[in-house]
């Protein structure tokens, strides 16, 4: 099952949701034996339609945008983070991932040793002084699909201009994207794609 694809076309099919951004990070090129994450990456930025604004509310649409026979990889539910010395309340948001498989990646190290100790030369494993060693190390690569919700469209564009952060928000900046499109004027930026 290709669930880049389902995932995406079932956002696309969803009257509920706004996709804000499809965003793509290729990082195949890069040492892949070090990636953390996926070796490509498709981060999709999505809102409901109406804002939702209490981590109840939105737990629900989050879990609203998983398609049938789906299952995510790894989720993070949205909580409310209890106040900390400055009596702050902030959302936590939530995300889903769907990993899968794209490929395999084959490496092959091949090291030669020269030993000029004639003492040693034909130690174990040398001939003449010479060994030639060869590994060879293969890896899956991995697509993520992150699906990551926000309160509203306006919220999502600012954390996409990072005047808002995308891991948490407080309450009281949650209560200014109620009354205003967008408290930090995203409008001027227009819907990125």
């Amino acid at each position: 099952m290709n669930k880049l694809r389902t995932v995406r076309e079932y956002l696309k099919t969803n009257p509920d949701v706004i996709i804000v951004k499809d965003f793509e990070s290729n990082f195949l090129e890069k040492n892949s034996y070090c990636c953390k994450y996926g070796d490509y990456n498709v981060d999709l930025y999505v809102a409901p339609k109406n804002g939702l604004y209490t981590a109840e509310e939105l737990q629900e649409f989050m879990m609203g945008l998983i398609p049938d026979g789906l299952m995510p990889t790894h989720k993070r539910d949205f909580s409310l983070k209890r106040p900390d010395i400055t009596s702050t309340r902030y959302l936590q948001h939530g995300y889903l991932y769907f990993d899968e498989e794209i490929g395999k990646e084959r490496k092959i190290v091949q090291r030669d040793q020269i030993i000029t100790h004639e003492d040693l030369m034909n130690s174990e494993g040398f001939f003449d002084g010479k060994r030639e060693i060869c590994n060879d190390i293969s890896k899956t690569l991995m697509l993520r699909t992150a699906v990551k919700p926000f309160v509203n469209e306006a919220y999502a564009l600012d954390v996409l201009a990072r005047k808002v952060g995308d891991n948490e928000i407080p309450i009281e900046t949650i209560n200014k994207y109620k009354t205003s499109p967008s408290f930090f004027d995203s409008a001027m930026y227009g819907r990125v794609k």
